[in-house]
């Protein structure tokens, strides 16, 4: 069990690095919060990740397979507000001077937008329960639940080393497993 559970932790790594929406939201709340704060921010993200992952891995991959035109709706209801999103992103850092302080995001909108980045993300959306769902069809019914752990684990460990990796002052990289990764 222990090999399938490394399996579920080796694969969901190789999703969750990937630099997209909640990465970069998580990376922003490491760098403009103070690190209690960004770790109740990153446990908004993982609690949206692990009830995107735990809805995928249980089968909504086979509906937006089965079902075109829910695939569509998720592109453009999502493709929508990614690019109202990206706007707001790019309006925001018109606004704002390199030598000012950032406003931290209030923690209701941090809660929100944690699930906007998650459910409303067609990209994570498709590619988690398309994914996920497959990987699901391969597994034995005793595999199941330590895979699926293996996956939740292995973005809870993404997610929180990402603050303590973009905390640390730059010059105090000699040379880890850390040093000069996004």
């Amino acid at each position: 069990m222990l090999s399938v559970y490394l399996r579920g932790m080796l694969i969901s790594i190789a999703l969750v690095s990937s630099i997209g929406m909640q990465n970069l939201f998580v990376f922003n709340s490491a760098m403009a919060n103070r690190l209690r704060r960004a770790f109740l921010i990153a446990s908004f993200v993982w609690l949206t990740d692990t009830a995107l992952t735990v809805v995928a891995f249980l089968g909504m991959g086979a509906l937006i397979t089965h079902y075109t035109w829910l695939k569509l709706i998720i592109l453009f209801v999502g493709g929508g507000i990614v690019f109202w999103m990206g706007y707001g992103i790019f309006k925001g850092a018109s606004a704002t001077s390199l030598e000012g302080a950032v406003k931290p995001l209030p923690l209701k909108e941090a809660f929100v937008s944690a699930w906007a980045v998650a459910f409303a993300n067609p990209q994570a959306i498709i590619d988690t329960s398309v994914s996920f769902g497959a990987m699901r069809s391969t597994l034995a019914r005793g595999e199941v639940l330590p895979f699926l752990l293996g996956i939740l684990s292995s973005t809870f460990l993404w997610f929180f080393w990402r603050h303590v990796d973009h905390r640390r002052p730059k010059n105090a990289c000699h040379g880890g497993f850390s040093c000069g990764s996004i």
